[in-house]
């Protein structure tokens, strides 16, 4: 009997022991603190706007400055597989929203359909490619939305987009050539042909491209995408994906890579900047983060630990403002 207790006790203890350390590792690779949100000109508001026959949601902040006379630019962010537009206005470190007050534009934060957008990959497990949902209408609605309600330039219109995100702004850039002026793609590559959900005849639009060499979703030379055990198909490396716009814009590669400032404290990671120049424009720029995994690199948010290192030699929001051409020029 003694011997009984004394056995019972001891494999409690290694289950509470083990419990313990699965909650402190589950704590260590998946726990972000929220992040405090800065102070604005106005508030963020909840919307809906019907479209099919679904009630599509979205963020908007529309500072307090803007007026219908003054045609404001609009970017439209995009967020990743299963979370929303709150969480990606987190996860950018609530820049564009600071950004927006400063340079005088307005920023949308729409709802993936059940937490994901159907994107240009043939291959995906959730129910908006599963439903055929249509996000390049609903997305084209939201624009056509704000040009009417205030005012917003038709040729500045630009979206961000992470991960799912990022691939659901090449699939509008690419079915929709003229509809946004230029994208940024966050962790997002091309899919192979064979998972690819189009073609790519024209390209108006102008890339930057941001991806990470240690990503541990999305290959940075290309390959098989699993996620969780789910297959999301095969994708092109993130160098193919920017040859592959490049050439369809009749780009040509500028020799030289721009290595960006390492910042003194930072994570130990690296920038590439490659740059390909049309008729004298930047019109592809791949940040290629050497040592980077699936995130947005800014300095403001945490990502869990499990999606890789968080360079710190790079605000991507901020250069996506700056490709948008939004920042406001100061007159001395």
């Amino acid at each position: 009997m003694k011997n009984f207790k004394k056995t019972m006790i001891i494999t409690v203890s290694i289950i509470g022991c083990l419990i313990l350390l699965g909650l402190f590792t589950f704590l260590y690779l998946f726990y972000v603190p929220d992040l405090k949100q800065p102070k604005l000109s106005a508030d963020i508001k909840k919307a809906t706007i019907k479209w099919g026959n679904y009630q599509r949601t979205y963020l908007s902040y529309v500072p307090s400055s803007i007026v219908e006379s003054s045609k404001p630019g609009l970017i439209i962010v995009l967020h990743g597989s299963g979370i929303d537009g709150a969480k990606i206005r987190q996860w950018t470190g609530y820049e564009f929203d600071q950004m927006a007050d400063a340079h005088e534009f307005i920023v949308l934060y729409p709802d993936g359909y059940k937490s994901n957008w159907n994107d240009c990959r043939k291959i995906a497990p959730y129910p908006a490619k599963k439903q055929n949902i249509d996000d390049v209408g609903f997305i084209n609605a939201l624009i056509k939305k704000y040009e009417s309600d205030y005012g917003v330039n038709p040729l500045k219109v630009y979206a961000f987009g992470y991960s799912n995100g990022g691939e659901m702004a090449y699939r509008i850039a690419i079915e929709k050539p003229h509809l946004l002026n230029a994208i940024t793609a966050i962790s997002a590559s091309l899919p192979t042909p064979d998972n690819f959900n189009g073609s790519i005849d024209s390209l108006a639009t102008r890339i930057l491209m941001v991806n990470g060499t240690k990503d541990p979703i999305l290959p940075y030379a290309g390959g098989k995408i699993f996620f969780f055990g789910q297959d999301f198909g095969e994708a092109l490396s993130a160098q193919t994906t920017a040859g592959i716009f490049a050439r369809v814009r009749g780009a040509v590669k500028v020799k030289d890579t721009i290595r960006l400032l390492h910042k003194n404290g930072g994570t130990a990671s690296s920038v590439d900047k490659q740059v390909w120049m049309h008729q004298g424009e930047p019109v592809i720029e791949l940040y290629t983060v050497n040592g980077g995994g699936h995130v947005v690199p800014q300095q403001a948010a945490k990502f869990p630990r499990f999606m890789g290192v968080v360079t710190e030699d790079l605000d991507a929001p901020r250069e996506a403002v700056k490709f948008f051409k939004l920042e406001k020029v100061e007159v001395h």
